[in-house]
């Protein structure tokens, strides 16, 4: 495939799993000449991908006036790409101006953005509900004037009316079988001192986090390890003030590819998201990363994650501790041989259903499609 694109965000980390993992090297893989803008510091990229650096803004008002809009635009008209691929809802204004100056815009939306608004606690309620509002009407005129539209979901596509956009699912990029095999097959010769559950990715109170410490406090002999970065210092200051934070592991943020190796050393995965709008109809990546490790996995009682995974979930109610303690106590009673018969079973549905080849083989036809288009 012959062509470039500039991929930006002034929201995410560089290193993102969707972003950069996913879609950059992906796109690079395909043979495009791939540039990405962020404002964060750059390490350890891959040398196919070129990339710019924004200066940082500290307050989210000077972010969405500055970033968003003249110094990104500035960026972004220097790399003279073919396609721009833009991943916040902030860069909206600047993917607007970019088609009015004739360039290839596409718009990937992540999840309910409008939805989301209304669980933002740094704004009053009467502002996150004018702010919905607002972006729900923006969100709707932008996306019908860009090139391409993706979504990380089918229901996200559903709330518009171009036929076109296109669903590339969050599902992970997995290891080959034959590399999973081995970390589990190390894990038996290490063996466990305690029975462990682990959560991966980002903390924050909507997801759950501190009811999930919680529920830790009175489970001896069994660990909670925690894998990625805290909202902010004071939500981790609370957690760490939580009865179960003595059950805890922090193990702090580590890159994408080496994940997995602490997955695979735990007996359970957890994801127990509490049921704001915006999580109710997400597909998290975690459970298919933990499924893939052959782990069981307690994940949050919502009807779409029910559909999704069916009976590859133990379900709880991710904002009642006792009803989480309680089937980390059930997990550990069943014994290792019946844990492993279920995280078997779920190995093989993630590995046979629910991979990021599939999902790129998508994603490199969207670009075909796109940069043919006169």
């Amino acid at each position: 495939m012959i062509g470039s694109v500039c991929i930006v965000t002034t929201v995410h980390y560089h290193k993102d799993n969707r972003i950069y993992f996913k879609q950059a090297l992906s796109l690079a893989d395909a043979g495009l000449q791939v540039s990405m803008v962020t404002n964060d510091s750059w390490r350890d990229v891959d040398p196919r991908i070129e990339h710019t650096v924004l200066p940082l803004e500290r307050f989210r008002l000077l972010r969405f006036i500055r970033l968003s809009f003249y110094r990104v635009l500035v960026v972004m008209l220097r790399e003279k790409a073919d396609v721009y691929h833009l991943h916040d809802p902030e860069l909206i204004p600047a993917g607007l101006l970019l088609k009015l100056l004739r360039k290839r815009v596409v718009f990937d939306i992540h999840e309910m953005i409008p939805e989301s608004i209304l669980t933002k606690t740094y704004m009053i309620a009467p502002l996150r509900r004018l702010m919905f509002y607002i972006m729900s009407g923006v969100e709707r005129v932008a996306v019908r004037f860009v090139d391409g539209v993706i979504t990380a979901r089918p229901d996200i596509r559903e709330k518009f009316a171009r036929p076109d956009i296109q669903v590339i699912h969050n599902y992970p990029i997995l290891p080959d079988e034959a590399k999973l095999n081995k970390l589990l097959e190390r894990k038996g010769r290490d063996g466990n001192k305690n029975f462990s559950g682990i959560y991966v990715g980002a903390m924050s109170k909507n997801r759950g986090i501190l009811e999930l410490i919680e529920a830790f406090a009175d489970l001896d002999g069994i660990e909670l390890k925690l894998l990625g970065r805290f909202e902010n210092k004071q939500f981790e200051a609370e957690c760490r003030a939580s009865e179960g934070w003595h059950r805890v592991i922090y193990l702090g943020q580590v890159d994408a590819n080496e994940i997995y190796e602490y997955i695979a050393g735990a007996d359970f995965g957890v994801v127990t998201f509490l049921s704001a709008p915006n999580h109710l109809t997400t597909i998290a990546t975690k459970p298919f990363e933990y499924m893939a490790c052959g782990l069981p996995v307690i994940m949050s009682d919502f009807s779409y994650w029910r559909s999704v995974f069916s009976d590859h979930g133990v379900y709880v109610d991710p904002s009642n501790v006792l009803d989480i303690r309680e089937s980390v106590r059930k997990l550990f009673a069943l014994g290792s041989a019946e844990r492993k018969r279920i995280g078997s079973a779920n190995k093989r549905f993630v590995l046979e259903q629910c991979q990021w080849s599939i999902e790129e083989e998508k994603l490199t036809a969207f670009y075909a499609r796109l940069l043919s288009a006169a």
